[in-house]
């Protein structure tokens, strides 16, 4: 048995409690039973219940009417505090339904049971806003059922956090809140029986339906009808009623600081077995160089020395079940006012930081704050003049007060005051709407959260229109709007009605609903240019309520119904749009883009072509050459019939040799110079002229070309009286007379040429000279009865037609040829006509032959084919081909590009390729290059998407082996590769790079020193040869060779007349060879012989 001695309020007794017979013979219970509970599904659950009764005790969990254990994810436990727990990781819609739990013993079985549900989740975003449509609570005569039964409050709340105090009360629906507060007294004594560490605190814990019972009897004073539940026998020995608990209570103090602060209580015990302690805070205190703690008589003193502000907060004097506590400040230096007539001093409180008006949304926190001149001074908050219970919303650090208001609701704008001694400030707490953001298109829920009971009916409206309910969910603690495809014209302010038989709320929402952006305004064509097409716009007016990030070009060709993508990273309102055929017509269209995406497309209003506004010249008139001598020459025009549009701004003169089908630049002149005089020519040497006109839309055409002019001075006048006769189908007899002077020397011989119909090119008919002042000329197919003829020594006098028959086909190559290095070159051009003509092959103004063991040349009946293996990058240029038989001469020129691939070195590698045949539908974004290593079967890519049609790789290792394909992107994805290249070696190249800087010739004086430098490059270094006019240049006492790795230069000292040729640089290595000329005129008479005479 045990003797229990307990301090009520105004008796002392002792109980007399067999535990035998109680403990043997309880029967389980359950004091904290199950609640319903709401999950969203995929969320973890956790059902709990607490059960007392007799020792053992077992739990078995079902769930509609099916026994449940404890496996997968499912977990039941029950603990050594008689809690029993039912938890499942994930919660699943199956998961719904009534859970029991049922307790059992030899003494008895109980259950108590609940209903569970699990929530599926929501379609589209779910907004999780913190909105609250708080209902106003009316009175209402009628009560809840819950009201009606008799809740245990301290059962209830025992083992409760009591953060979540609130919580159950609401839960039950516990209105009468004077229980509650004395409920919640009565846990804190509970408490300090436990801290104290007395019998008290195992009798409570035990036993505590006894507790109840019994103090609800002495708050009555009924002590002769004590219903006592279990089987309990109770004695009272004595009966002392107590005339005081605490006849004095400790008061809040309020000192400076480094002062003594002392809390002071009367409190007569009767018992020395009751003893008083001082807390602070859950800290208990003794006497020490801090605290001085003493009794005098029934006064009991707690003095706190030299008070700092670590020393403020709640100090409590507990003596058994009786509290008594207060608050300390400690305040800094006290300033005395004159003005207040008074034996005492007051702090002057100013204010270093104002309260200002704060505004936040629904749903979300708002904090108010000011600052005070002195710390620690205890401040009080008003809204709209009521005083607010803080409930941890209040907050004070020294100087600073703030007041913290979470979740704030519509209901709580208003005024806010704080005053602080004879100080007070105000401010206003703004709330505005929730604003919720959505894409256009995207599928949104709106939802408030509510909390009332019963369950309450919600109405929606927008622009004061009830919207349609077959989109509006509520359920016992939201409500919802579901929008399946949100429109710009969703967009608003959404007003929610809550309401139940207890009263109504309101919430509301903003949204706004962002869409792709307008249309641009004003597209316009600003300028064109070879290939090039110009445009400008303005911003659209909406931008969909995303900032525009930027705008996306397309074109079309006229003749095509597809788009093709220009750009879709434009930042600005201008574009120009590159790689277009001049003479094709094209339109184009523009959107802006933002976040959401593309708005819609704004078009050209008409097709418009690629090419500049104005042309190029029309060609020069009456080209004239004249003044001819071993010097040079004149050369003389007239200007166009039309400039284009434009104004000229200069002409090119150009020359070719008589032999040669190359054209070169020789001088350029003003636009309003019409002459020039040519030096730049070599003595003895026959040239043909012409001239082109440039404005700012380019070279136009070039004139007629004039008759060859041999550079030398006149020796005589022309032949005299040429006559023709006999003439048939086959030949016709030509006659003429000496020329009236032969420029004082002996005439050696005449030679005859002739010129065809409608061309200016003129043919030699004579191999010899004619000695004679007769010639017949054969030829077959002569279809003109009346040829005339040039009999001549260089100076025109008629002409005579003669039929084509031999043509050439160059079609194939008007965009050039492109040859992959080191493949062979090959060249193979059509021909028809007869007879078979004779091939030779130009190349960088030299005649190529079979004496190169790299070249090989075909010519048959029906094609001519030139070949050159291996290839090399010196290769790459202009290829002239000159056919010529019986009957006519034809040339062409033909351009190789290398390479497919390119600039190879040892790191890395340059790649090129063409569109694919088929986009797929959809246009073409870009391509993805990948690289496979010899030896293994995995492909990597070698960096980001390229949106061009080459791709420099790079990050190879040097001596490797590589393949490399390329796939194309649409907006569905890759496709399929293309047929990956041939295994290309990482090194660095062996080709040979020539650069002679000379390459438009030298013109000096005779008795000069000239150098002729040239850049030779390649690996292994390779050796230099020169030549002049076919023979290998050797050095002498003029004429020296410097050749140094990468450079080599010839330097002729004191030259000559004689030292007029064409010289050639040729290096060659293992890789191949290359070659380039320079021309050399002397001009003057010859210093060196001159000397060498005398």
């Amino acid at each position: 048995m045990v003797f229990l001695f307990y301090f009520a309020q105004h008796i002392f007794f002792v109980l007399y409690l067999p535990y035998h017979e109680i403990e043997s013979k309880k029967p389980p219970v359950f004091d904290v039973p199950l609640k319903p509970l709401t999950v969203d599904e995929g969320k973890k659950l956790t059902l709990r219940c607490h059960v007392c009764g007799s020792a053992p005790l077992k739990v078995q969990w079902m769930k509609d009417r099916k026994d449940l254990i404890s496996a997968g994810s499912t977990k039941i436990s029950f603990s050594d505090g008689q809690e029993a727990k039912l938890e499942i990781r994930e919660a699943t819609k199956s998961d719904s339904g009534q859970y029991r739990c049922v307790a059992s013993s030899k003494h008895g079985e109980i259950e108590c049971s609940t209903e569970l549900q699990v929530v599926e989740k929501k379609e589209g975003t779910m907004l999780e806003g913190d909105l609250r449509a708080k209902l106003k609570k009316t009175p209402s005569k009628q009560k809840s059922p819950k009201e009606k039964e008799d809740i245990d409050i301290v059962e209830l709340l025992r083992n409760v956090d009591p953060k979540e105090y609130e919580k159950y009360a609401r839960m039950y629906g516990i209105t009468d809140y004077r229980g509650l507060l004395q409920a919640i007294e009565q846990l804190k004594k509970e408490k300090v029986f436990e801290e104290s560490g007395r019998l008290v605190r195992h009798f409570l814990h035990h036993w505590h339906h006894f507790l109840r019972q019994l103090y609800l009897c002495m708050n009555n004073n009924l002590f002769h009808n004590l219903n006592i539940l279990g089987r309990m026998k109770c004695t009272v020995y004595s009966i002392t009623p107590l005339k005081h608990d605490f006849l004095t209570d400790i008061s809040d103090q309020t000192v400076l600081i480094n002062k003594e602060a002392e809390f002071g209580c009367e409190l007569k015990i009767n018992y020395p077995e009751i003893t008083l302690s001082w807390y602070k805070g859950t800290q208990k205190l003794e006497s020490d160089d801090k605290y001085d703690i003493s009794i005098s008589g029934d006064r009991h003193l707690l003095k706190i020395k030299k008070c700092q502000s670590s020393d403020q907060g709640n100090y409590r004097v507990v003596c058994g079940p009786y509290i008594s506590s207060a608050k300390l400040t400690v305040m800094g230096q006290l300033k005395c006012l004159t003005s207040i007539h008074s034996s005492f001093c007051f702090s002057e409180v100013e204010v270093e930081k104002h309260l200002k008006d704060t505004a936040g949304k629904e749903g979300q926190l708002c904090t108010l704050s000011c600052q005070l001149s002195i710390p620690n001074v205890e401040a009080q908050w008003f809204k709209n003049g009521r005083k607010l219970e803080m409930k941890g919303r209040y907050s004070s650090e020294g100087k600073v007060h703030s007041l913290t208001v979470r979740d704030v609701q519509l209901s709580e704008a208003g005024q806010v005051k704080i005053t602080a001694k004879d100080f007070q400030a105000e401010a206003n707490l703004i709330v505005k709407d929730q604003d919720v953001v959505t894409d256009a298109g995207k599928p949104i829920v709106l939802f408030v959260p509510y909390s009332a009971y019963p369950q309450a009916k919600a109405d929606w409206l927008y622009d004061n229109q009830n919207l349609p309910q077959d989109n509006i969910y509520t359920s016992a603690d939201r409500t919802e709007y579901r929008l399946k495809d949100p429109k710009k014209s969703d967009q608003g302010r959404y007003k929610i009605t809550i309401k139940n038989k207890h009263g109504e709320g309101e919430a509301f929402i903003n949204l706004q609903v962002i869409d792709v952006p307008g249309p641009v305004k004003n597209l316009q064509v600003i300028d064109t240019a070879d290939g090039e097409v110009s445009l400008a716009w303005e911003e659209p007016e909406s931008d969909g309520g995303s900032k525009v990030i930027g705008y996306v070009v397309e074109r079309r060709d006229v003749k095509r119904k597809t788009w093709t993508l220009a750009t879709e990273r434009c930042d600005s309102v201008e574009y120009t749009v590159t790689g277009l055929q001049k003479d094709s017509m094209y339109l184009f269209r523009v959107c802006a883009r933002n976040r959401v995406g593309a708005g819609p497309n704004v078009e050209t209003d008409k097709p418009v072509q690629a090419k500049n506004k104005f042309d190029v010249p029309g060609p020069p008139l009456n080209l004239i050459v004249g003044n001819v001598s071993k010097f040079g020459c004149t050369v003389s025009w007239d200007m166009p019939e039309s400039d284009g549009g434009s104004p000229i701004t200069s002409y090119i003169i150009e020359l070719r040799d008589r032999t040669s089908v190359q054209w070169s630049p020789v001088q350029v002149t003003k636009a309003d110079e019409l002459s020039a005089i040519i030096n730049d020519v070599i003595e003895n040497k026959e040239y043909i002229f012409r001239v082109k006109a440039e404005n700012k839309a380019g070279v136009g055409k070039p004139s007629a070309a004039s008759h060859p002019v041999k550079i030398m001075d006149p020796i005589g006048d022309p032949p005299q009286n040429l006559v023709w006769q006999d003439q048939n189908k086959s030949s016709v007899q030509l006659s003429w007379e000496t020329p009236l002077s032969n420029g004082g020397s002996i005439i050696t011989g005449y030679i005859i040429e002739r010129c065809e119909e409608g061309s200016d090119k003129w043919l030699r008919c004579n191999a010899r000279l004619c000695p004679d002042l007769f010639y017949k000329v054969i030829k077959k197919r002569l279809f003109y009865p009346y040829p005339d003829f040039l009999c001549s020594l260089g100076i025109q006098l008629t002409s005579i037609s003669v039929a084509k028959t031999f043509f050439l086909y160059f079609s194939a190559f008007k965009d050039g040829l492109e040859v992959i290095v080191p493949q062979p070159l090959t060249i193979r051009v059509p021909i028809s006509g007869y007879p078979t003509p004779v091939a030779k092959w130009t190349f960088q103004d030299k005649e190529l032959t079979t004496a190169d063991e790299r070249v090989s040349m075909m010519t048959k009946s029906t094609f001519t084919e030139l070949t050159v293996t291996p290839s090399v990058r010196p290769d790459k240029g202009i290829y002239v081909l000159q056919l010529e038989n019986d009957v006519t001469s034809v040339s062409g020129e033909i351009e190789v590009n290398n390479l497919r691939w390119r600039d190879k070195s040892a790191s890395g590698i340059f790649l090129s390729w063409e569109p694919p045949k088929y986009d797929g539908g959809s246009t073409i974004r870009g391509y993805n290059v990948d690289r496979c290593q010899r030896g293994t079967d995995k492909w990597e890519p070698c960096g980001e998407m390229t949106p061009e049609l080459k791709c420099e790789v790079t990050g190879l290792t040097e001596g490797q082996w590589y393949s490399y394909r390329v796939r194309a992107l649409n907006r569905l994805g890759a496709g399929l590769p293309c047929k990956a290249t041939d295994e290309i070696q990482a090194v660095d190249p062996k080709e040979i790079q020539l650069d002679v800087k000379l390459l438009a010739g030298l013109t000096a004086k005779a008795g000069s020193k000239i150098e002729l430098p040239a850049e030779v490059k390649g690996k292994p270094e390779p050796k230099v040869k020169w030549t002049k006019a076919d023979l290998i240049l050797q050095p002498d006492d003029r004429v020296s060779i410097n050749t140094k790795p990468g450079h080599s230069m010839v330097t002729i000292a004191k030259t000559a007349r004689n030292d007029s040729s064409t010289y050639i640089i040729e290096a060659t290595n293992s890789s191949g060879r290359a070659t380039a000329t320079v021309d050399v005129n002397i001009l003057g008479e010859s210093i060196y012989k001159t000397e060498n005479a005398i």
